[in-house]
């Protein structure tokens, strides 16, 4: 069983949730160190998962990246191809969803008596666990997903209020 360090870099992606025009990625260090932040902007035709990767790619964090995460496996209204994203990338691919999801392929863990729904590709499910522990604080959710979050809902509250 690999080890994962308590402070490998990740990105967190989100949405800021319905209506959404824009996915904010966030690079975080272990839980408490945020390094770097991506803004992919949602134009007619964009393919979603192609546009991750080359986002990616170009990104100067992406040689120091171990781990992509994702608040669910929909973004701007698009399903996100997790499979393409890893083997493109090389790097293993997790969807997390704090609510109950009905979904197959979900598999769950509690962590501070809180269930999570996740999804990997690339990793052990074993690690799954490891991976919260390092990038999460006391909720049991990943900081950079939770960040993304924060930030793309801020975006979009930002972008409604000026147009």
């Amino acid at each position: 069983m690999k080890i994962i360090k308590k402070e490998v870099r990740a990105i967190g992606f989100d949405d800021g949730g319905v209506n959404s025009k824009s996915i904010i990625g966030v690079i975080f260090r272990g839980n408490i160190c945020l390094e770097g932040l991506i803004k992919i902007e949602a134009a007619y035709n964009i393919n979603v998962t192609e546009e991750i990767i080359k986002v990616l790619k170009s990104s100067p964090h992406f040689k120091q990246l171990r781990i992509i995460m994702l608040n669910k496996d929909v973004l701007i209204g698009e399903k996100i191809d997790l499979q393409k994203i890893y083997e493109e990338t090389k790097l293993p691919v997790i969807v997390f969803y704090r609510g109950k999801i009905l979904k197959k392929g979900f598999s769950t863990i509690k962590i501070n008596k809180r269930k999570i729904y996740f999804k990997t590709v690339g990793l052990n499910q074993n690690l799954i666990k490891e991976v919260l522990k390092n990038f999460s604080l006391k909720k049991g959710f990943p900081e950079p997903l939770r960040v993304a979050f924060l930030i793309a809902k801020a975006f979009k509250r930002f972008k409604h209020s000026t147009s």
